[in-house]
């Protein structure tokens, strides 16, 4: 899974360059790379984000999130939804979020940060992808393969495949 990981964020990256929206020739725009296939997983969408325009999903836990308020600081940025399943009792979400230049040049800072979310949490930690992105990192998190909060584990009752995604698959 770290390979497929890398392989998404690095084919991200490398085929949007440092711009991503408004591409001059010869690089691909965020959007073009929901075409990009990937052996044991499927882009679901790859959208560039307008500065200030992202809110985070419904029904997350607060500290997954942070303050509401802090998406609007935001710049652009290019949003690709991964889902791998490297097993038949396997969803593993993946988001990659990556700086786009701006007027003034910043943009991406040529690194990739691994966005954790503790425990047991099968939540993305948007807040952390949002300091990531906005400190010019290009940025990768996931849900471990499962749906549920930090201090629960029922999700992983009979689902072994669940167990080895959080184990390792989920997260490398």
């Amino acid at each position: 899974m770290r390979k497929l990981i890398l392989a998404a964020a690095g084919t991200a990256l490398l085929s949007c360059g440092t711009y991503c929206q408004n591409a001059p020739s010869g690089t691909q725009s965020c959007e073009s790379l929901a075409q990009l296939k990937l052996p044991g997983a499927k882009i679901l969408s790859a959208q560039t984000v307008a500065a200030g325009a992202f809110t985070p999903p419904p029904n997350m836990s607060p500290w997954m999130v942070g303050d509401p308020s802090f998406y609007k600081t935001l710049g652009a940025f290019c949003r690709v939804v991964v889902e791998a399943t490297p097993s038949a009792d396997s969803s593993i979400k993946i988001e990659v979020w990556m700086p786009v230049n701006d007027q003034k040049g910043s943009g991406w800072n040529g690194k990739l940060h691994g966005q954790a979310n503790g425990g047991f949490a099968g939540e993305i930690g948007y807040h952390g992808l949002g300091i990531a992105v906005q400190q010019g990192y290009a940025t990768a998190g996931t849900d471990t393969g499962h749906s549920g909060e930090a201090t629960h584990a029922s999700w992983a009752l009979g689902h072994p495949e669940k167990v080895t995604d959080f184990g390792y698959r989920g997260i490398h």
